[in-house]
Parts: structure tokens; C-alpha cells; sequence
């Protein structure tokens, strides 16, 4: 590997070029004072003992006292993959922060005029609709299909974790569901625990169409050969919906 390429990766990772450039020099010489290291990348001295503080706080380099005087080494290099790993670990915790104050803005903070809009999904992003409303502040989501068709979609693995988070953020389910596309499966029957109510639809109620209605949103998605996932949000088309839902389910069978 040339040195370019090595800048670049360690570019990638969160070092800065002054860093990178005093970095290479440590790992070059090996123990050194201040002035050798000056001398190599040719900046001040004040500049390269800011660096070398902050290279050793990311733990890629040590420095020691010795015969009155401070010397710089390099640590192993395996300390690159603990900077990254503690890099990606602080990521994370960002992530679920602004997972956690989303909905509280959402619900602060409200647009002054709401426009309505439609989003059409391919189907191997349909998972993608599935994702979003566990960010959204609700708590509860209306679904009527064939669930066998659904998970054979999304993927059985895929599917369960989904349901255990949206247990977790306590969003309720009352799902209508087509007879013939039922599992024998616990996992997928309604209980207290699962936050999930069910009813089999009418014998005579057809819909190859799977819907989602949470918030504002409606998701139309098809499992078929066309297979598409659509999300309309618009605050009268979700009132509409959840009307007719709230009819199918009245005439809808108890599971």
C-alpha cells in the first residue's frame, strides 16, 4: 500500500491531514522528541504540539517523560481499530438520540400549513414504510391483508424484529387479516403482550392489496407482480381510511 492510499483511509476514518502527516512521521521515526518531528513536517512547533495532544487522546500515540524532556512514541497499530470502533460507537449513541427526540419535535413543532403528498415505493423498499412509522409519534396502526404474503415479502427474521420494536415503543396494532393468509404461528396471535387485536375479514372481502394506516399516512402496498408499495399523507384520505377500516372491522370475524 503507498502512502496516498494510506492518507486516504486514514482520512476516511476521522483524522485530519495535519494529524495524518504527524501520525506517519511518529510511525516513521518511532520515539522522538518534539524537534525531530518538527523538522519532518515542517510546521510550527505550537501547531505540532496541539497534534500530538490530540493524537494521543485518540489513543494512536503516547507520550512519556524522559531526561527531562518529552518523548513521543507510536501505540500499536491495532489502536486504529479501537479509534474507529469508538468513533462508530459514539455514532450510534447520536442515532438513537435523535431517534429518541424526533417524535418530540414532531409533536412541538407543526407545520403551518400541512401539504398533502404521495410517495411510490419499488417493492424491496416496502421495509422502508415499515421503518418510518416507528419514528413517527403514534400509537396505534390500522393494517388489513394477507399476512402470509406480507412476511414472504419482507422475510420471516425481518418481520419479528419489526413487531418487537414496535412493542417496545408501544405502538397497538388491530389488524384485519384475509383467513387464507393466516400462520400457525404464536408469535403472529393477538395477546395482551403483543399489543395486537385481529379479525378475519368477510368471507366475500377481497383485497390483494395490503394497508397500512398510521398518523396521516396510508400505505397501499401489493405483493403481486406488480408489487409496489404507495404512501399517501394527507390528514382527510387517513380520516377516509380509517372510517372504512373502522366499517370492515365491525362486520369482520373475532380470531
Amino acid at each position: 500500500m503507498d502512502n496516498n492510499q494510506l492518507q486516504k483511509i486514514l482520512t476516511q476514518i476521522g483524522l485530519s491531514e495535519k494529524e495524518i502527516l504527524i501520525y506517519l512521521v511518529c510511525l516513521e521515526i518511532g520515539e522522538a522528541s518534539i524537534t525531530p518531528i518538527c523538522k519532518k513536517v515542517n510546521l510550527p512547533r505550537t501547531t505540532v504540539y496541539q497534534i500530538l495532544e490530540r493524537l494521543r487522546d485518540k489513543k494512536l500515540i503516547e507520550i512519556v517523560q524522559k531526561n527531562n524532556r518529552r518523548a513521543y512514541f507510536p501505540l500499536s497499530l491495532k489502536n486504529l481499530l479501537s479509534f474507529l470502533k469508538t468513533k462508530q460507537s459514539a455514532m450510534q449513541e447520536q442515532i438513537e438520540i435523535i431517534k429518541e427526540i424526533i417524535p418530540v419535535l414532531s409533536s412541538q413543532y407543526q407545520f403551518s400549513s400541512f401539504q398533502p403528498r404521495v410517495r411510490l415505493f419499488d417493492g424491496k423498499d416496502i421495509r422502508f414504510i415499515y421503518e418510518e412509522l416507528l419514528d413517527l409519534p403514534i400509537n396505534e396502526v390500522l393494517y388489513t391483508g394477507n399476512s402470509r404474503k406480507i412476511i414472504e415479502l419482507l422475510g420471516k427474521r425481518w418481520i419479528k424484529n419489526f413487531i418487537r420494536k414496535r412493542i417496545d415503543r408501544k405502538i397497538k396494532i388491530k389488524a384485519i387479516r384475509d383467513k387464507t393468509g393466516e400462520i400457525d404461528d404464536p408469535f403472529y396471535k393477538p395477546s395482551k403482550e403483543s399489543l395486537r387485536s385481529i379479525r378475519l375479514s368477510p368471507e366475500d372481502f377481497e383485497s390483494p392489496t395490503h394497508v397500512l394506516i398510521y398518523g396521516n399516512n396510508v400505505a397501499l402496498m401489493t405483493t403481486g407482480e406488480e408489487n409496489f408499495g404507495l404512501v399517501i399523507t394527507s390528514k382527510e384520505f387517513s380520516l377516509t381510511m380509517r372510517n372504512w377500516f373502522l366499517q370492515i372491522w365491525k362486520i369482520s370475524t373475532e380470531n
